[in-house]
């Protein structure tokens, strides 16, 4: 009985340890099977995660991202059609440079704009070289900085001198004339030009290199009409800005802020090479665009109310924006992040309004700027022309000389200009990140 003890006990030892065997070997074998082809790693330049569960907002606008996997890459499966960086709030596909080399893709995009988000895809059309597909990786990030649309050409940010930020519009010495650096929108001192409403003036060289047939100017202006009068002793207009008066462009606005006008000469089309027309854009927020009995180019114009054009820009902080798009032939005024009124100039014809010509610039291409000897071409900042300029130098309105004359008086900060027509949603986002 004792050996037959025994000899159970040892069967079911055996029994235990082939059970044991079998496991073990079912669970190596679980062990070998191979890892889901994926992403290890992405980051930016500078080691930024954009695998976080948060998507990053520090991005730098030239940076090269590197995407690891734990797999070699087949690399005739990687291009601009699998590898895909969207901007995102307008959908436009970055151009990219794509490397393959074992287990890792580097992209390279076109130089990014500063504080914009972007959308970067990798499709399921990436393979590894055994043939497996990816899943599907989308990754959101953010560039560091100030949202800034593309094709910028000139900046002034006016931190404590009138240099040209990104440019080489840069005003000599002597062409900034009683300009005292004051305090901005933020409370930051020394970092607006602020305009005495006599003799304050700042010329920027080459005016006309700063036009073109898809153009945007921004600005921040704080407009004063305290104590600002004429000879007479009433509210002297404003020349904010102009380009020899309307030769080229002038922005200006009347002693109490109840209009503002955008005036512009236009280069016609092909058909009528070398001839231009000057025309304005008039904006007092009545809401009447030309389907209510306003100027019939106008297909849209804002209704601002009791409040109207003072209640945007009168004695305070304003963003003002003009955009031209030669390629449709439209323009259009934004006031603080807002469209305010689009004129569509391809519907206007030589035409007779309020008893005067309205010349026909439905061919129009593009901004110009038409010379003369009566006028200068610097872009003169607190007046209507430069000091060279002889035309209306003997209007009372009009003569630099005279402190009572339409000279600017308030502030000017963050102008900038650029080759395009910058769109709603890029004029939204410019003022959303300036704005205080």
């Amino acid at each position: 009985m004792k050996i037959m003890r025994q000899l159970h006990l040892i069967k079911t030892l055996i029994l235990l340890v082939v059970a044991g065997m079998l496991f073990t070997a079912c669970g190596d074998d679980e062990d070998s099977q191979p890892e889901e082809f994926g992403l290890q790693s992405l980051t930016a330049t500078g080691d930024i995660d954009l695998n976080a569960a948060q998507s990053p907002t520090n991005v730098g606008i030239e940076t090269t991202i590197t995407a690891v996997f734990n797999r070699d890459i087949d690399a005739a499966t990687v291009s601009e059609e699998s590898v895909i960086l969207n901007r995102d709030y307008d959908g436009e596909q970055i151009p990219l440079e794509i490397t393959v080399d074992g287990n890792t893709i580097t992209i390279t995009p076109d130089p990014l704009g500063e504080g914009t988000q972007y959308l970067l895809e990798l499709s399921a059309e990436v393979f590894s070289v055994e043939g497996e597909a990816i899943t599907s990786i989308s990754r959101g990030f953010t560039t560091s900085g100030s949202f800034v649309p593309s094709n910028q050409i000139a900046y002034f940010p006016f931190d404590g001198d009138a240099i040209d930020a990104v440019g080489e519009f840069n005003p000599a010495s002597s062409d900034v004339v009683d300009i005292i650096w004051g305090e901005d929108r933020l409370g930051n001192s020394g970092s607006a030009a602020t305009f005495d409403g006599n003799r304050s003036i700042i010329e920027i060289p080459n005016g006309p290199d700063l036009l073109n047939d898809n153009w945007t100017v921004a600005y921040w202006m704080y407009l004063d009409t305290e104590d600002h009068l004429d000879a007479n002793g009433n509210p002297a207009g404003h020349f904010i800005m102009g380009l020899g008066n309307f030769r080229g462009f002038q922005f200006e606005t009347n002693g109490t802020a109840d209009f503002i006008i955008h005036a512009a000469q236009y280069e016609l089309s092909d058909s009528f090479e070398g001839e231009t027309a000057g025309n304005n854009m008039f904006f007092n927020g009545d809401g009447e665009d030309r389907d209510a009995g306003g100027f019939y180019a106008t297909t849209f114009r804002r209704d601002l109310g009791s409040d109207g054009v003072p209640g945007e820009i009168r004695n305070r902080w304003a963003h003002i924006v003009f955009t031209y798009d030669g390629s449709n032939n439209v323009r259009k005024l934004y006031m603080n992040g807002r469209l305010m009124q689009t004129d569509d100039l391809a519907s206007l014809v030589e035409t007779v309004e309020d008893g005067e010509d309205v010349p026909d610039i439905s061919t129009a291409r593009s901004l110009t700027f038409l010379p003369g000897d009566a006028w200068g071409s610097k872009l003169a900042l607190g007046f209507v022309h430069d000091r060279t300029s002889t035309e209306w130098a003997n209007e009372p309105w009009g003569s630099y000389e005279l402190e009572t004359s339409n000279h600017f008086k308030g502030k000017l900060d963050d102008l900038r200009i650029f080759h395009q027509a910058i769109s709603e949603r890029e004029v939204e986002l410019l003022h959303n990140s300036e704005a205080p």
